[in-house]
């Protein structure tokens, strides 16, 4: 069942308006070195200061319990992407491990712990170079995301609810990646758009590429199992399914929680996707 709240939202005309602003030779040349160069500054994105220290905390402990050390993985983007490629970079494990669940039984303590001591960190609300953005807010949409599309799974009783948490939380890790290989991006991309569907057009029209393909790109650069990648590089396409479905419609439903504009069309075709 659609929930009635479908039926309330305002609906986005199909066409879509021009570029709001054209990005000129200057930004588009070597697109590929600008990429390469924001992949690898992903390596130092950080976590957040409180989410690192819950972490140490609980895997200093005589007898750790898994399930608070997952939970405490599973609120932090940065620690998720740095135990998921540990995990999958082992080499009986290379691109296999699809949770942190499963990462959290494959590494030792030692190494969690390890990784969390090394992690680069952010205070609440600090901004800084060089992300151009504050990474608590990109993280709070990422938990909020994480957390419609876990209640959603539930509900719909979907069997890989663990594998969803992750790929619900790194879903728009391509736009971290464009904020730094594109100086004003998203407002200088976005322009006046105002749906996710207007905004990837835009994405599209001005770059080339947008934050779903980059993102799908990154996870797979990672050596993050297939189907993660895959459910992050589909995760706004029509005829999305499995993860990639959930978290299509669990964007849409945390924009519509925080008072952005969701094209209602587009939500009941994204419900139908997941079953709903």
């Amino acid at each position: 069942m659609i929930p009635p709240v479908v039926a309330s939202l305002p609906r986005v005309p199909r066409g879509l308006p021009e570029p709001h602003t054209a990005i000129g030779p200057s930004r588009n040349e070597g697109h590929g070195k600008r990429l390469t160069a924001a992949f690898e500054a992903l390596e130092l994105y950080p976590a957040l200061a409180e989410s690192r220290d819950r972490v140490l905390a609980l895997v200093s402990e005589e007898r750790p319990s898994t399930g608070s050390v997952v939970a405490a993985i599973e609120s932090d983007v940065a620690l998720v992407i740095s135990v998921m490629r540990l995990a999958n970079g082992l080499d009986k494990r290379r691109g296999r491990v699809e949770s942190i669940v499963a990462a959290v039984e494959v590494l030792s303590p030692e190494a969690v712990q390890g990784l969390a001591a090394k992690a680069e960190v952010f205070e609440f609300f600090e901004r800084g170079q060089p992300w151009d953005a504050a990474p608590e807010r990109f993280r709070l949409h990422a938990v909020s995301v994480q957390r419609a599309a876990d209640r959603l799974a539930a509900h719909a009783d979907y069997p890989h609810r663990d594998r969803l948490l992750v790929t619900a939380l790194l879903h728009d890790v391509g736009k971290l990646v464009l904020v730094h290989a594109y100086p004003g991006y998203p407002r200088q991309v976005h322009g006046p758009a105002r749906t996710p569907e207007e905004r990837l057009h835009y994405e599209r029209r001005e770059l080339g590429v947008d934050h779903a393909l980059v993102g799908g790109v990154l996870a797979r650069r990672w050596n993050l199992p297939s189907t993660v990648a895959s459910a992050i590089e589909r995760h706004h396409a029509d005829d999305s399914t499995g993860d990639a479905a959930f978290v299509r419609l669990a964007d849409m439903v945390a924009h519509y929680s925080q008072g952005g504009a969701v094209a209602s069309a587009e939500l009941l075709r994204a419900a139908r996707s997941a079953g709903f």
